[in-house]
């Protein structure tokens, strides 16, 4: 069974599992051994981008929580999308990223803000 649940409260804890624990450490691989994780649905240009950036694998898949847990799986590295996007759609694998100690940047190596008078589009 791979039911499981996963939460984070960014400084308070994280839960990885049927237990309170945190994320497995996940050692950094060498830079030619990045496994990127893509939109199966919104692809655009993400594959090519991801190997022109060094990845050695990119898998696809469904949900950017369930690509966010593949980076805490250790499964990828990095999280690619290359298309346009709503906030609401990765606000919450955001958090819990943040949470377990990673970063989800935009392009140019900001950090996403959720206020109201933010776009809600990102492109």
């Amino acid at each position: 069974n791979n039911s499981r649940s996963v939460w984070g409260w960014v400084g308070k804890g994280t839960s990885f599992g049927p237990r309170l624990e945190s994320a497995p450490p996940n050692p950094a691989p060498p830079l030619d051994a990045l496994t990127f994780v893509v939109s199966r649905s919104h692809t655009g240009g993400a594959k090519n981008i991801s190997k022109v950036l060094g990845a050695s694998d990119v898998v696809e898949a469904g949900g950017s929580g369930f690509k966010v847990l593949n980076v805490l799986d250790g499964k990828a590295q990095v999280y690619l999308h290359a298309t346009a996007i709503k906030k609401w759609d990765f606000c919450a694998p955001d958090a819990l990223l943040r949470a377990f100690g990673g970063v989800l940047n935009d392009w140019r190596g900001g950090r996403y803000t959720y206020y109201a008078e933010d776009s809600p589009l990102v492109r």
